[in-house]
């Protein structure tokens, strides 16, 4: 097994709750290719990659001309 961090996985909720999107935007932003992709889990669950979340934040902080950490 490599030493490499576990990447944690963010339930539904916890995306939108991290990035203050309402469940339908989130959705939209998934169909449009401006948010990351789920993973499925199992066959009734998903969940987004925190580093996945993290760089589309990152992004969005760069696109506004903000500092990398807030």
């Amino acid at each position: 097994m490599s030493n490499q961090a576990v990447d944690q996985i963010l339930r539904p909720r916890e995306v939108i709750k991290l990035t203050g999107l309402s469940r339908t935007t989130l959705w939209r932003g998934v169909s449009a290719g401006t948010f990351p992709r789920p993973v499925r889990l199992t066959s009734g669950t998903i969940g987004w990659c925190q580093a996945d979340v993290a760089e589309w934040q990152a992004k969005l902080r760069a696109a506004a001309g903000l500092p990398d950490e807030l």
